[in-house]
């Protein structure tokens, strides 16, 4: 018999808001990632030219560009009740797995038998309340993660967090019950607070393939750092998918997303101490910083989003998409 869910300790990654824009297009027929990813890092070489961007300058530094765009992929399963309630509550709830290079993934996917080829990392993530801004072109959405790695808790002091493959069935097992071993994950506890339900009977609605093309704007001695990489910045990731409904159906259209956000290594401080209740004057002064540094960040993210969209615009695209979140996106098209 399964003990009480009370007696199970929480784990996970910390809910942390997320502040991205978008930029995306549905294509109806194969393309080639080749011009568009050329005409991307083209307009980024001129960004850390910029002698006027906001964050650098508090600094006396300036922004560099880590690397040209670089892919990898994600395989990616939604979960959802039977009748969309996590949609319904905009927010979306998936097993995720990574792999570093497109051949280790075309490798695991005929020869998944040979360890070389093994996703490197899997997570469960929620994403709840998503508010998407039309005019500006952006997304807010709160964040909770359940990370099977060393680096994250509740592995990170033990070091036992289990290794690749990771079988899919069960650690999709382990999604759908928000439970591994005698933990119950984060994103779980959250998906039964805004469902306000305990248990919640999930299934796989959606499987995405996603190719990311990532890079990342650096900047060095950024007294905001924190986690592993210090000096990033902002993140750009473009983002190529194609998903299978859980009937089976397989969409035709291909979902190519441009995502701009602040990283996590340097917004997450930012915006803790910029939204404290300060009880002195020193947490005062500190909360001061704060506000400056997060909105001369904003203003760089929001530039960095115009010099990629003009980048786009280069190329001539039709009209982009709608702001909306990716699993909304897929589930609206669903045949």
């Amino acid at each position: 018999m399964a003990i009480a869910s009370t007696e199970y300790k929480i784990a996970g990654t910390p809910e942390r808001q997320e502040f991205e824009y978008k930029i995306a297009f549905l294509f109806n027929e194969e393309i080639t990632i080749k011009n568009i990813l050329q005409s991307i890092n083209q307009e980024l070489k001129t960004f850390g030219k910029n002698n006027k961007l906001k964050f650098p300058l508090l600094f006396k530094s300036k922004y560099e560009l880590k690397s040209e765009l670089t892919p990898f992929v994600f395989k990616d399963f939604y979960l959802d009740t039977k009748n969309l309630d996590i949609l319904r509550k905009k927010s979306s709830y998936r097993l995720r797995y990574r792999w570093n290079s497109l051949k280790n993934y075309s490798g695991y996917k005929f020869i998944p038998f040979i360890s070389t080829f093994d996703p490197t990392r899997c997570e469960v993530q929620f994403k709840r309340s998503y508010q998407t801004f039309e005019e500006e072109g952006a997304i807010l959405v709160n964040e909770s993660r359940f990370e099977f790695r060393n680096e994250a808790d509740p592995f990170i002091l033990k070091s036992d967090a289990p290794p690749p493959p990771w079988p899919i069935q069960s650690f999709l097992g382990y999604a759908i019950s928000g439970i591994y071993k005698k933990f119950k994950m984060l994103p779980m506890q959250i998906v039964e607070q805004v469902l306000s339900k305990k248990n919640p009977d999930l299934t796989t609605v959606a499987t995405v393939e996603t190719v990311r093309y990532r890079t990342h704007v650096t900047m060095k001695n950024n007294p905001w750092h924190w986690g592993a990489n210090p000096d990033h910045v902002f993140i750009i990731s473009l983002d190529l998918s194609r998903w299978t409904y859980n009937n089976g159906n397989t969409q035709k259209t291909r979902l190519l997303e441009i995502e701009i956000e602040a990283d996590r290594n340097t917004s997450t401080f930012i915006n803790l101490l910029a939204n404290i209740t300060p009880q002195s004057e020193l947490e005062s002064l500190s909360q001061k910083k704060a506000i400056n540094a997060k909105k001369s960040l904003e203003e760089d993210q929001k530039r960095l989003k115009a010099i990629i969209s003009m980048a786009i615009k280069k190329l001539h695209f039709s009209n982009p998409l709608p702001t909306q979140y990716k699993y909304a996106r897929i589930m609206e098209n669903r045949q």
